[in-house]
């Protein structure tokens, strides 16, 4: 079953809202790895957040039917 019309197919300000919530007080910039593509009914990309000071992080985001995560 595809169900591809359903799910929200994340973007960068997505990453930048996730990242925010955990990070309340960094100032970053986000930007593609891998752009999202479409696997076992779900979307799947990697994201790199950079930020003066800290060491450059790589973070997998997904999305499906019921949520979107950055991981």
């Amino acid at each position: 079953m595809n169900d591809k019309w359903l799910v929200e197919k994340p973007n960068l300000t997505i990453a930048k809202r996730l990242f925010k919530r955990k990070n309340p007080n960094i100032k970053f910039n986000v930007s593609w790895k891998q752009e999202p593509t479409w696997n076992n009914n779900c979307y799947w990309a990697t994201v790199i957040f950079k930020s003066k000071g800290y060491k450059d992080c790589t973070m997998r985001l997904h999305s499906d039917i019921h949520t979107t995560s950055l991981f």
